[in-house]
């Protein structure tokens, strides 16, 4: 039997905090660039508790015996993107730079070694308590309400005061820029969800929906198509999880209610200009009464399923599964498909993200064998990448001043190289083949199994609740920039993923 370590669990629940929660809600009063400057100290708070954790694991591990626990394929893709982001580091005309970060996002190698630290301190040393999750959950909702209230024209810390008019809108709660709040959302908004689906205990369950309930509004709020792929991309995890078995059902046609009430409060918010972003996809949608729509069919659904006017047998809620699962993935591929039309043809698609993707595209073909493998680094990248967009496009390079690619793959590719791309492709190969083998199975199991919570089986569900909310993670990313905060939220909850594979006062899998 494998002993635990007391101590140096408490440190790793701290950097977890840390990260999680600490590093999420840390704000200043300056423009909402200088965010990531704020952020990026604060990483170093982070970078500190994980040291600690490993100084106490050393001395506790003298009393403390423990089997060395097996590498997995995504631990090694870890590790091995943290550390060739050293390597990058070295490789590099100006290693400081590329340490540090692109100035306005200071996303370099520091901030890459972090996440990796804080992914195997916590992975290794955390057992997952319903408190930690809790705590969570409260500072997320805290960030949801303080970005409501930022959008309907409140500022409450007066962060809006040394701002250019008309920039408001682009700077929520502790997030900052609201393309960072997108990637945070599209990660905190599904692990909430999946929580709310697999809770078993009734007042916690509704609990839960006001926190999805209150994290979409919020979400929506910031008009950014990349939160909407985001919720895309978990949409078929979800849709496997609340359909798993018939009694699972209501719960299910609870969240297409909390879906289509949010919407419409989204909708009347806009039109009665009590939110200032009458604008994007899902206000757009929302004028076609969708969300009404929406609401108006689940709660129909709810009743006549509680008077028992239809029931669903397993070979009906099998297909039901199906069909809604294909639906959601060719959405979200055709969503896919379009953006990357239309950026290829038009420049000035996505505020200029056409240009950004062409453009880093066609840069890479100038990149050295050795850049090829290792990449650049995001200061490095900076640097060139502009200089091969004024190239490409004819312009001053004074005026092209891209910092990032807005897309993880490319960014990934460019900064990192092969490798880096590599690592990223084959972390989320190897959580998607997860699913299918341990994942799936847990969510098909009867809502039964977790009626008495005991350490393990809730392990189990915030495995399955890290998993989706890293796919939605990787959705957002695709168009979206990398933040300090959210690429430590991101290794965060893989680590919480990995602590999950969890037996108490036994050996991890």
């Amino acid at each position: 039997m494998n002993k635990t370590k007391p101590i140096t669990g408490k440190f790793a629940t701290l950097t977890f905090l840390l990260a999680a929660v600490g590093l999420q809600l840390w704000f200043n009063k300056d423009h909402y660039f200088a965010m990531n400057r704020a952020k990026c100290s604060f990483t170093m708070i982070v970078l500190i508790g994980v040291v600690l954790t490993w100084i106490v694991g050393l001395i506790e591990g003298i009393w403390h015996k423990r089997e060395k626990q097996r590498m997995t394929l995504l631990d090694w893709c870890v590790l091995v993107f943290g550390c060739s982001s050293i390597v990058t580091c070295l490789l590099s005309s100006d290693p400081a730079f590329t340490l540090v970060g692109t100035k306005g996002m200071f996303v370099g190698g520091f901030t890459y070694f972090t996440g990796m630290a804080v992914y195997f301190v916590v992975s290794r040393n955390m057992e997952v308590k319903p408190w930690v999750i809790n705590t969570v959950l409260v500072a997320w909702t805290a960030i949801f309400v303080w970005t409501i209230l930022n959008q309907c024209g409140v500022d409450l810390f007066g962060m809006h005061e040394r701002m250019r008019p008309g920039d408001e809108t682009l700077h929520v709660s502790s997030m900052g820029n609201a393309n960072s709040a997108s990637d945070a959302f599209a990660t905190m908004v599904p692990f909430a969800i999946i929580l709310m689906l697999m809770e078993p205990e009734r007042w916690k369950r509704w609990a839960l929906v006001g926190v999805s309930f209150v994290g979409l509004v919020a979400a929506y709020a910031l008009n950014c198509e990349g939160v909407l792929i985001g919720l895309l991309t978990m949409m078929p995890f979800v849709i496997v999880t609340a359909l798993s078995d018939q009694k699972k059902v209501n719960i299910a046609l609870v969240l297409l209610l909390i879906i289509g009430l949010s919407v419409t409060i989204y909708h009347f918010c806009c039109i009665s200009d009590v939110l200032k972003s009458q604008n994007g996809l899902v206000y757009s949608v929302s004028s076609y009464w969708i969300g009404e729509i929406i609401t108006v069919i689940s709660i129909l659904s709810l009743f006549t399923r509680s008077a028992g006017i239809f029931k669903f047998n397993d070979e009906s809620l099998r297909l039901t599964r199906i069909s809604f699962t294909i639906i959601c993935l060719t959405i979200l591929v055709g969503f896919v498909a379009v953006s990357i039309a239309k950026s290829w043809n038009d420049p000035n698609y996505g505020s200029t993200r056409g240009a950004i993707w062409k453009g880093s595209i066609w840069s890479f073909r100038l990149y050295s064998p050795k850049e090829m493998i290792f990449g650049q680094g995001s200061g490095m990248f900076s640097k060139n990448v502009t200089l091969a967009f004024a190239m490409l496009f004819g312009k001053e390079t004074t005026e092209l001043t891209y910092a990032t690619c807005h897309d993880s793959i490319l960014q990934a590719l460019l900064t990192n190289g092969f490798i880096g791309l590599g690592c990223l492709l084959l972390g989320v190969f190897a959580m998607v083949r997860d699913w299918f083998r341990d994942l799936r199975p847990i969510v098909m199991r009867p809502s039964s199994k977790y009626a008495t919570i005991r350490n393990t089986e809730y392990a189990e569900i915030v495995r399955v609740a890290s998993f989706v909310a890293v796919m939605g993670y990787f959705g957002a990313s695709l168009v979206e920039s990398t933040y300090p905060h959210t690429v430590i939220l991101l290794f965060t909850m893989l680590g919480l993923y990995r602590s999950s594979f969890f037996t108490s006062k036994l050996s991890r899998v």
